[in-house]
This record gives C-alpha cells, structure tokens and sequence, in this order.
C-alpha cells in the first residue's frame, strides 16, 4: 500500500510541479510572513523543508539563514525547486531526492525542520513527524504548517471532498490529533498561528488531476456545503464563481535542550 500510495503521490505531482510552482495564492506575501514571523529565523540557522516541493518556501527561508536543504518525493517538483531557486539568484540550497518517512540524515543535523502543507499528503504522519524531530538538533524548532480540522464528523466531509478533487490526499488531521503528534514526537508546542488561504474552486480544479467525473462532484459537495460548513471550507458563492478557504496552521515545536 505504501508504493502504490508513493506511486500516486508522484504521480499527480508530477502533472501539478509546473501549475503548482505558478500558483499566486503559494507566493502570498502575508502568508508568507505570517510564517517567517511565527519561525523567528536567523543566519546561523541550518533548516531542513521537507516535501519542499517547487522550493517557494525554502527559497524565501535562504536569504535569512545559513543554508536551506530541501527534500521530496518527486523529481518534477526537485526541478521545479532548481528552477526557482536559478530564478532567485539563490546559492545556499540544496536539493535532495528521497523519502521523508526516512531522511537521509544524522540526528541532530538541523537547527529548523520544517514541512508545508504536506502532512494531508502522509499515510503515516506521526512517522514523519518523528523523523523531523529526530533530525532536530537540541533546542531546535520543529515547525508544521498544514491544513486542520476541528472534529471527526468535519474531518470526514473534509477528506470526502478533497479525495475526490485530489486522490493523493489522506486526511485533515484534526487540531486535538497535530497536538497529539507534537507531544508524542518529544516536542513542545509553543505557538500556533491560523491562516485561511482563499481559492476559488474552479481555477483549483484546473490545475489539478482528478479521477474521471470526481472533480464535478467534489465541485456538487462544496455548493451543497455553502451556508452548512461542514468541512470547514467556508465555501460561498460569488457571481458563478465557487470561492472557499483552506483552513491552516501554523505549528511551532521546540526540541527539548
């Protein structure tokens, strides 16, 4: 089940690298520095971004810290990373190819392990997470940011919906269960920082791969949902335009020294 699911992952990332790469709503600036706010980096950091993607993220880290490695899945998203960073005239990053179940690293070799809007993507986040806490040097930070839900029943009409739109989702892990991860992994939780990043349906589908009539019916799912908000998409109508948001979190864990 693993290799199949690795298999999907690759898969549709592959056909969403250059889209995904392009999104405006990725490059927002207030997200953006929501998140540098929330991480309080600096230039002695080393940082690890894993399931780094098209490297938006770790590019925008590189300028404030000493290096930047990031790590994925799929190697259209690894050239994807080497294009931005050659486009930003970035040096200190490094692209690695692998399995973030199992970095390929020492213990301890991070000042800052950090992953967005991956963990919906993990079969078994809590591994991942223990991964990323193992790679942590003492007193270093472990940061998630990621999509959440707040209840099993919200969870479950979040994932019916984005399973449909994209088959290489698993689950919104609810609020109670990211806590629970952290606490697991040895990490202290510090801060938490909400986010919505607004969408508009349609433009979503376009640059994603799903199976054959689900994206018509995820698209039925969340107009049925406008004035319910059972997934936590605040879904509303706009014109004919479909306008929802992803309800994120920014997660700030500390490695104990």
């Amino acid at each position: 089940m693993d290799e199949k699911h690795n298999e999907l992952v690759v898969d549709q990332f592959t056909r969403q690298a250059r889209p995904f790469a392009q999104k405006h709503e990725h490059k927002r600036q207030d997200m953006m520095q929501l998140l540098l706010d929330a991480m309080a980096l600096n230039r002695q950091d080393q940082v690890l971004d894993v399931a780094c993607g098209p490297g938006l993220t770790a590019c925008s880290f590189a300028p404030r810290v000493s290096h930047v490695t990031g790590i994925d899945l799929t190697p259209a998203m690894l050239d994807q990373a080497r294009a931005t960073a050659d486009s930003r005239n970035v040096q200190n990053v490094t692209w690695r190819h692998g399995d973030v179940e199992h970095l390929p690293f020492a213990d301890k070799s991070f000042s800052v392990v950090f992953s967005r809007f991956a963990f919906h993507h993990f079969r078994r986040p809590t591994d991942v997470l223990a991964e990323m806490a193992r790679v942590c040097a003492a007193g270093g930070k472990v940061v998630i940011h990621d999509v959440y839900t707040t209840s099993a029943a919200q969870q479950q009409a979040y994932d019916r919906i984005e399973k449909l739109r994209d088959p290489s989702h698993t689950c919104a892990l609810q609020l109670s269960e990211f806590r629970e991860m952290f606490e697991d992994a040895g990490l202290s939780l510090v801060s938490e920082t909400p986010f919505r990043l607004e969408m508009e349906f349609n433009a979503l589908l376009a640059t994603s791969f799903p199976n054959p009539g689900e994206g018509e019916k995820a698209l039925e799912l969340m107009i049925e949902d406008i004035g319910k908000n059972t997934a936590g998409f605040l879904p509303r109508l706009d014109g004919r335009e479909v306008w929802f948001t992803f309800p994120t979190m920014i997660f700030v864990g500390q490695k104990s020294s």
